[in-house]
């Protein structure tokens, strides 16, 4: 897998680290550096170990899949009859002869799960490049594929701090421990240490709004935080999502129903997609970034230039906007034809094209060449897709004297808006160095003024505070980072997809203390700290200390037996398992007693003498142990709830009460 290649002393160390981790780990390293290979170094390691091996590689783009078809090609000794891809018009899977199998996300999150059996799972190596992207919501299922080996790639893995984003479209990218934990990382500031990177400085560019900008701005930001607070104030749904982008995402889909509610769902979404384009659309961008292509072109001749933008609908204007300035440029974008992409790539690899502008499909799966210049016209407030663009122009290059060229790395920001947020979520001087930040106010066409510092300070890392002098309650003065999780009435604790801890310790108590009710926490990576948010009238959120955990949540279930007799069971009894739930059921005390099931376009309600019986012995337990509102079916037909993480047994012969012609309601 390595021929002809020679690891450094950081990728021999990265190598070393996943495999001190129980072969299940991932390992950040800036864009740029060398994670490829040091996948590579692993695979090839592995199969020494385990001849059986398979390697299932997941990937975001079909760029990237047919990167690393070619790279695997020829860097190892594997023949092309046993090297896959699945998705950009490919079917193959795991046959006879297939080693390894290289998935675009989308297609394996469809397949994948289903072509690993029992025997191919004892030795396979699922591998996640760009793994923050298989952690979101709707490419999670990708890790339910069995295997026995797990590789994290990414530079940024962390979940992105969706409590605290304004961006309207930015994705959800949640972390998920699917890949395993952090076992090596390496920043931008120890990779130009290591000289794994080449020299470069990044100028932070404040710009200003025009005189009408401002009035619309200043209007949509008022109308915001009004609705955001009747939202708050109108939904204990709301209340729990915690603001940012997963208030949004709540809210767009609440805008499609009807009612009072989706009126003011409807009004949050469209203000804050209004302002987003406000801000994308703001003339002092534009000219700014045509002053900083031109200023480039100019300086040297055959300089090339790389812009990046969020919105596709911005780069569309952008290249419209350059090419009547006769500026040699091309276009790059998820919606043009495959051909068209090829062509402007290529056209841009061989200097034809000087200039590049790119939505952020660019960003991941592309091997970019040289570039002198890189803008980074609009990002999404999530440090990761401003980090990911900063890794996509380090390339090494020298200038014809044969010296190193340092790259320039400009980003436009809009000042005195939700644009400066970015800089309360990481302290760029850390993260990259503090004599390679430049932090500049320029209100084209007037020269531009230097800044003494970023325009808002960074809030502190976990790392970075002491947690021993916090006290129960206490406002959090870090960010609100962790894995998040959910607590309940009944006392459980759940990670978002639904899996329950079996020790869930006081912790359900603590976060009613802190919110008046059960809901959403986070806990931190390091210290485990217990964090809590809460609204205030100005929808405002504050983030309190909850403590620490004192154990780590445990969610494996212990291995039921084969036969699990209850014939001597009662209700409220404990219930050994198994446990993995087939359904997940909603009782309801209205009508005497409903049993309902989620459908699409409303619900089903259970009918039939066994539900009655059911509805029964779920009406004796509200009134004896309290309310039980959901509870699980298994596949022996056994009916349980969850308290406290403990497992509660209800009913035998609960399966199979939903037949094809239930009301839909």
């Amino acid at each position: 897998m390595t021929r002809n290649l020679e690891l450094h002393s950081w990728q021999e160390s990265a190598c070393e680290a996943w495999f001190r981790g129980d072969r299940r780990g991932t390992i950040k390293v800036v864009t740029g550096a060398g994670k490829t290979v040091v996948a590579l170094a692993i695979i090839e390691r592995l199969q020494r170990q385990d001849p059986e091996l398979r390697v299932a590689i997941v990937v975001p783009t079909i760029v990237l899949m047919n990167q690393w078809h070619d790279m695997v090609l020829e860097r190892s000794n594997i023949p092309e009859h046993a090297l896959g891809r699945l998705g950009g018009g490919h079917s193959d899977s795991f046959d006879g002869v297939t080693r390894i199998l290289i998935a675009v996300l989308p297609s394996a999150r469809k397949e994948l799960p289903g072509l690993v059996d029992g025997e191919l799972a004892r030795h396979l190596l699922l591998v996640g490049d760009e793994c923050h992207r298989v952690g979101a919501p709707e490419m999670s299922r990708v890790l339910t594929t069995r295997r026995a080996y797990s590789l994290g790639l990414s530079a940024t893995p962390e979940r992105a701090d969706d409590g605290d984003r304004e961006s309207a479209d930015a994705p959800v990218e949640r972390v998920s421990n699917g890949f395993g934990p952090i076992v090596y990382e390496m920043s931008f500031a120890q990779a130009l240490d290591l000289d794994v990177l080449p020299p470069f400085g990044i100028d932070h560019i404040g710009l200003p709004l025009t005189t009408s900008e401002q009035s619309q701005y200043a209007a949509l930001s008022s109308s915001i935080t009004d609705t955001r607070r009747e939202l708050l104030n109108s939904s204990t749904t709301a209340r729990n999502k915690g603001g940012g982008e997963a208030l949004l995402a709540w809210a767009r889909r609440v805008a499609s129903r009807s009612g009072d509610l989706a009126g003011l769902a409807s009004r949050f979404v469209n203000d804050t997609s209004r302002r987003k384009q406000l801000l994308y659309r703001a003339q002092s961008r534009k000219d700014a970034t045509l002053a900083l292509v031109q200023e480039a072109l100019a300086a040297r001749s055959g300089a090339r230039v790389i812009l990046f933008h969020e919105s596709i609908n911005e780069v569309v204007r952008l290249f419209g906007l350059l090419e009547s300035e006769g500026v040699p440029a091309v276009m790059e974008h998820s919606q043009l034809p495959p051909e068209l992409r090829d062509n402007s790539l290529e056209l841009f690899r061989s200097g034809a094209a000087q200039v590049v502008v790119s939505a952020r499909s660019l960003i991941e799966g592309f091997n970019v060449p040289e570039a002198d210049l890189g803008i980074i016209v609009a990002s999404s407030s999530s440090p990761r897709q401003r980090i990911q663009s900063i890794g996509r122009v380090l390339r090494r290059h020298r200038e014809s004297e044969g010296g190193e060229k340092t790259s320039r790395i400009c980003v436009l920001y809009i000042r005195d808006t939700v644009d400066e947020a970015i800089y309360e979520r990481q302290d760029w001087d850390k993260l990259i160095g503090i004599d390679r930040n430049r932090y500049l106010a320029w209100d084209p066409p007037a020269p531009a003024v230097e800044l003494d510092g970023p325009p808002r300070a960074a809030i502190p890392a976990e790392r970075d505070i002491d947690v021993g002098a916090l006290a129960f309650g206490d406002v959090w003065p870090g960010r609100y980072d962790g894995e998040e999780f959910s607590s309940d009435a009944l006392g459980n604790v759940s990670t978002l997809d639904g899996r329950i801890a079996v020790n869930p310790q006081d912790v359900p108590e603590r976060i009613r203390t802190l919110k008046a009710r059960p809901g959403r926490f986070k806990v931190t990576p390091q210290h485990q700290v217990i964090l809590v948010r809460t609204p205030g009238e100005d929808g405002a959120w504050t983030t309190n200390f909850g403590g620490r955990l004192e154990d780590p949540f445990d969610f494996v279930v212990a291995q039921a037996p084969d036969r699990v007799d209850v014939s001597a069971s009662h209700p409220g009894d404990h219930y050994a398992g198994p446990l993995e739930p087939v359904e997940r059921l909603r009782f309801r005390k209205r009508r005497g007693g409903l049993i309902a099931k989620p459908r699409p376009g409303g619900e089903s309600f259970a009918s039939g003498g066994r539900a009655q019986r059911l509805v029964g012995a779920l009406l004796e337990l509200n009134r004896s142990q309290g309310p039980i509102s959901t509870f699980f079916v298994n596949e022996l037909g056994h009916a349980f709830w969850r308290e406290k993480g403990e497992a509660r047994f209800i009913a035998d012969e609960a399966g199979g009460l939903f037949s094809d012609d239930e009301h839909l309601s």
